[in-house]
């Protein structure tokens, strides 16, 4: 049994640029192994196991990294990259469902796009720090100073509504929480 860890790396993503995004799957109720075969060292009386079980049911078959790979190439248009993980893994691992599980909210979710149909569920785990700022979008810094760009589309937007009258700091947390929440820039053309 071979299993694989697969990436991509994107350019222009959430303003940064050599993204790095760590496919992985989630949700898989059984190993495609026996635990024995895919963890080093197992002991299934250790209470510790569990995260090692995580570990192990992240990493993609050939045909679930296949599946992944055209997916991807066909609605993203982005390279998949892989390498195949030496078997049995060590124990200690840091699995991306337990990231998860800590609240962070630095992933993509793959199930949730319209015509997804792989047979696993499978996300990406992304950091942006230590990403350069994107070459081919101007940064709010760059742009006359220190404006709001979201915020100035917003009161733009409902100008055009014929809403003159609105609260500016309300409209810029909103502006806010959308940007950072959706990972949705408005940038100068």
């Amino acid at each position: 049994m071979d299993l694989y860890r697969a990436w991509s790396v994107v350019d222009g993503f959430r303003g940064h640029d050599r993204v790095r995004l760590n496919w992985f799957v989630i949700g898989r109720e059984k190993p495609v192994a026996p635990y024995e075969e895919l963890i080093k060292d197992y002991d299934s009386d250790d209470a510790e196991i569990v995260y090692d079980h995580l570990v192990v049911k992240e990493l993609l078959t050939l045909q679930e990294l296949e599946e992944l790979r055209q997916y991807i190439t066909n609605t993203h248009n982005t390279e998949i990259f892989a390498e195949k993980v030496e078997l049995p893994v060590r124990r200690g691992g840091l699995s991306y469902s337990l990231v998860m599980m800590s609240g962070q909210d630095d992933f993509i979710f793959l199930p949730e796009e319209a015509g997804y149909n792989l047979s696993v569920n499978i996300l990406a785990h992304y950091d942006l720090k230590g990403c350069p700022p994107a070459a081919n979008i101007e940064t709010v810094e760059a742009l006359e100073g220190s404006e709001n760009w979201e915020l100035r589309f917003l009161q733009l937007c409902l100008e055009e509504l014929g809403i003159f009258s609105y609260d500016k700091e309300a409209l810029a947390e909103i502006a806010k929480k959308v940007s950072d929440s959706h990972g949705l820039a408005v940038v100068r053309k």
